[in-house]
Protein backbone atom coordinates (compact mmCIF):
# COMPACT_ATOMS: atom_id res chain seq x y z
CA UNK A 1 0.00 0.00 0.00
CA UNK A 2 1.25 3.37 -1.06
CA UNK A 3 2.38 5.74 2.25
CA UNK A 4 -0.32 8.13 1.95
CA UNK A 5 -2.80 5.48 1.91
CA UNK A 6 -0.83 3.39 4.50
CA UNK A 7 -0.72 6.52 6.88
CA UNK A 8 -4.41 6.80 6.55
CA UNK A 9 -5.83 3.14 6.83
CA UNK A 10 -6.17 3.22 10.53
CA UNK A 11 -8.19 5.72 10.77
CA UNK A 12 -10.70 5.04 7.52
CA UNK A 13 -10.67 1.38 9.09
CA UNK A 14 -12.57 2.62 12.32
CA UNK A 15 -14.37 4.52 10.96
CA UNK A 16 -16.28 2.64 7.80
CA UNK A 17 -15.97 -0.82 9.21
CA UNK A 18 -18.79 -2.73 9.95
CA UNK A 19 -18.32 -6.23 10.91
CA UNK A 20 -16.94 -5.37 14.64
CA UNK A 21 -15.13 -8.89 14.43
CA UNK A 22 -12.13 -7.88 12.49
CA UNK A 23 -9.58 -4.96 14.25
CA UNK A 24 -6.96 -3.12 12.83
CA UNK A 25 -3.14 -3.08 14.44
CA UNK A 26 -0.08 -1.82 14.27
CA UNK A 27 2.20 -4.82 14.80
CA UNK A 28 5.95 -5.29 15.51
CA UNK A 29 8.07 -8.44 16.37
CA UNK A 30 10.18 -8.55 19.34
CA UNK A 31 13.45 -8.60 16.63
CA UNK A 32 12.51 -5.17 15.86
CA UNK A 33 12.44 -5.98 11.75
CA UNK A 34 9.32 -7.11 10.93
CA UNK A 35 6.82 -4.00 11.39
CA UNK A 36 3.39 -3.39 9.91
CA UNK A 37 -0.38 -3.77 10.18
CA UNK A 38 -2.39 -6.17 10.58
CA UNK A 39 -6.23 -6.25 10.17
CA UNK A 40 -7.07 -9.84 12.07
CA UNK A 41 -10.14 -11.18 13.61
CA UNK A 42 -10.66 -10.79 17.37
CA UNK A 43 -11.57 -14.46 18.24
CA UNK A 44 -9.97 -16.30 15.51
CA UNK A 45 -6.23 -15.94 15.11
CA UNK A 46 -5.29 -17.48 12.39
CA UNK A 47 -7.21 -15.05 10.33
CA UNK A 48 -5.48 -11.60 9.41
CA UNK A 49 -4.21 -9.94 6.40
CA UNK A 50 -1.13 -8.35 6.51
CA UNK A 51 -0.95 -4.56 4.95
CA UNK A 52 2.78 -3.44 4.02
CA UNK A 53 3.56 0.31 3.27
CA UNK A 54 5.57 1.16 -0.32
CA UNK A 55 7.41 4.37 -0.72
CA UNK A 56 8.45 6.07 -4.06
CA UNK A 57 11.58 6.09 -4.74
CA UNK A 58 13.99 9.16 -5.18
CA UNK A 59 14.15 8.10 -9.07
CA UNK A 60 13.39 5.56 -11.75
CA UNK A 61 16.30 2.86 -11.21
CA UNK A 62 17.35 0.97 -14.86
CA UNK A 63 19.31 -2.07 -13.94
CA UNK A 64 18.06 -5.51 -12.09
CA UNK A 65 21.74 -4.88 -10.88
CA UNK A 66 21.30 -1.39 -9.38
CA UNK A 67 18.27 -2.79 -7.61
CA UNK A 68 19.80 -5.92 -5.99
CA UNK A 69 22.66 -3.49 -5.01
CA UNK A 70 20.10 -1.04 -3.28
CA UNK A 71 18.52 -3.84 -1.72
CA UNK A 72 21.67 -5.40 0.38
CA UNK A 73 22.36 -1.57 0.97
CA UNK A 74 18.63 -1.05 2.69
CA UNK A 75 19.48 -4.41 4.72
CA UNK A 76 22.42 -3.17 6.06
CA UNK A 77 20.45 0.44 6.86
CA UNK A 78 17.86 -1.68 8.74
CA UNK A 79 20.14 -3.97 10.48
CA UNK A 80 22.70 -1.48 11.68
CA UNK A 81 19.48 0.41 13.05
CA UNK A 82 17.50 -2.06 14.31
CA UNK A 83 15.70 -1.35 17.84
CA UNK A 84 14.26 -4.66 19.52
CA UNK A 85 10.99 -4.05 20.55
CA UNK A 86 10.19 -4.67 24.08
CA UNK A 87 6.28 -3.50 24.51
CA UNK A 88 6.62 0.12 24.27
CA UNK A 89 4.12 1.83 21.81
CA UNK A 90 3.63 0.22 19.04
CA UNK A 91 2.43 3.41 16.98
CA UNK A 92 5.26 5.63 17.85
CA UNK A 93 8.10 2.09 17.73
CA UNK A 94 7.08 2.21 14.06
CA UNK A 95 7.22 5.83 14.25
CA UNK A 96 11.03 5.84 15.50
CA UNK A 97 11.89 2.90 13.15
CA UNK A 98 11.05 5.36 9.84
CA UNK A 99 12.20 8.76 11.10
CA UNK A 100 15.67 7.15 11.71
CA UNK A 101 15.93 4.70 8.71
CA UNK A 102 13.98 6.16 5.62
CA UNK A 103 16.15 9.58 5.04
CA UNK A 104 19.08 7.07 5.22
CA UNK A 105 17.68 4.75 2.64
CA UNK A 106 16.66 7.48 0.55
CA UNK A 107 19.82 9.22 1.18
CA UNK A 108 18.56 11.94 1.86
CA UNK A 109 16.58 13.05 -0.81
CA UNK A 110 12.49 13.34 -1.19
CA UNK A 111 10.42 11.04 -2.96
CA UNK A 112 10.36 11.90 -6.83
CA UNK A 113 6.36 13.20 -7.92
CA UNK A 114 4.85 10.41 -9.12
CA UNK A 115 4.13 11.91 -12.51
CA UNK A 116 8.36 11.03 -13.34
CA UNK A 117 7.32 7.54 -12.76
CA UNK A 118 10.16 6.80 -10.20
CA UNK A 119 10.86 3.03 -8.74
CA UNK A 120 8.52 2.20 -5.70
CA UNK A 121 10.42 0.67 -2.52
CA UNK A 122 9.00 -1.35 0.06
CA UNK A 123 8.16 0.59 3.56
CA UNK A 124 11.21 0.26 5.74
CA UNK A 125 9.53 -1.09 8.82
CA UNK A 126 9.31 -4.89 7.25
CA UNK A 127 12.98 -6.21 6.50
CA UNK A 128 11.80 -8.81 3.79
CA UNK A 129 13.02 -11.08 1.74
CA UNK A 130 17.15 -10.35 0.41
CA UNK A 131 16.54 -12.65 -2.19
CA UNK A 132 14.79 -10.46 -4.48
CA UNK A 133 14.78 -6.89 -5.23
CA UNK A 134 12.68 -4.93 -2.68
CA UNK A 135 12.93 -1.76 -5.68
CA UNK A 136 9.98 -2.32 -8.44
CA UNK A 137 9.54 -0.54 -11.50
CA UNK A 138 6.87 1.77 -11.66
CA UNK A 139 5.38 0.21 -14.61
CA UNK A 140 5.34 -3.11 -13.12
CA UNK A 141 2.77 -1.63 -10.91
CA UNK A 142 0.83 1.25 -12.66
CA UNK A 143 -1.83 1.44 -13.95
CA UNK A 144 -3.63 -0.99 -11.54
CA UNK A 145 -5.44 -3.68 -12.88
CA UNK A 146 -8.51 -5.86 -12.06
CA UNK A 147 -8.88 -9.80 -11.58
CA UNK A 148 -11.00 -12.32 -10.80
CA UNK A 149 -11.05 -13.90 -6.95
CA UNK A 150 -13.58 -15.81 -6.10
CA UNK A 151 -16.74 -13.68 -6.73
CA UNK A 152 -14.58 -10.73 -6.04
CA UNK A 153 -13.17 -8.54 -8.89
CA UNK A 154 -9.65 -6.84 -6.96
CA UNK A 155 -7.06 -4.23 -7.98
CA UNK A 156 -3.25 -6.06 -8.71
CA UNK A 157 0.00 -4.90 -9.91
CA UNK A 158 -0.25 -4.29 -13.90
CA UNK A 159 2.37 -6.75 -14.81
CA UNK A 160 1.59 -9.48 -12.39
CA UNK A 161 4.52 -12.01 -13.89
CA UNK A 162 7.38 -9.80 -13.44
CA UNK A 163 5.97 -8.51 -9.72
CA UNK A 164 5.68 -12.11 -8.64
CA UNK A 165 9.16 -13.13 -10.11
CA UNK A 166 10.61 -10.34 -8.71
CA UNK A 167 9.53 -11.05 -5.60
CA UNK A 168 9.63 -15.00 -4.88
CA UNK A 169 11.71 -15.89 -8.24
CA UNK A 170 9.91 -18.86 -10.00
CA UNK A 171 6.69 -18.46 -8.03
CA UNK A 172 5.32 -21.84 -10.74
CA UNK A 173 7.90 -24.06 -9.85
CA UNK A 174 7.01 -26.68 -7.20
CA UNK A 175 8.60 -25.43 -3.61
CA UNK A 176 11.24 -28.00 -2.32
CA UNK A 177 10.33 -26.56 1.26
CA UNK A 178 6.99 -25.22 2.22
CA UNK A 179 7.41 -22.57 4.81
CA UNK A 180 4.95 -22.77 7.36
CA UNK A 181 5.91 -19.81 9.84
CA UNK A 182 2.67 -18.08 9.38
CA UNK A 183 0.04 -21.18 10.13
CA UNK A 184 0.94 -24.80 10.90
CA UNK A 185 -2.58 -26.41 9.69
CA UNK A 186 -1.80 -29.02 11.40
CA UNK A 187 -1.45 -27.37 15.44
CA UNK A 188 -4.70 -25.46 15.00
CA UNK A 189 -6.74 -26.12 17.94
CA UNK A 190 -10.37 -28.34 16.68
CA UNK A 191 -12.13 -25.36 18.08
CA UNK A 192 -10.51 -22.88 15.98
CA UNK A 193 -10.78 -25.28 12.85
CA UNK A 194 -14.51 -25.29 13.64
CA UNK A 195 -14.68 -21.57 14.07
CA UNK A 196 -12.89 -21.06 10.62
CA UNK A 197 -15.25 -23.43 9.46
CA UNK A 198 -18.55 -21.62 10.01
CA UNK A 199 -16.66 -18.01 9.42
CA UNK A 200 -15.75 -19.32 5.85
CA UNK A 201 -19.82 -20.17 5.20
CA UNK A 202 -20.61 -16.69 6.31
Amino acid sequence: MLRDDYSKIVDLFNKENKNTDFEIVYYSSPNGLCNLLKVKHKNIPQLWVDIFPYDFYSRKIETWDERMKLTARRRKILRRNRVFYTGQDVKKFHERIFNTCHPKIMDGQQSAPESSKPDLVAGCEFMHSPKYSIFLNYETIFPLKTVKFGDLEVSCPNDIDTYLTNSYGDYMAYPTYINNIHTDIAKIPIDDVLKIKKFSKE
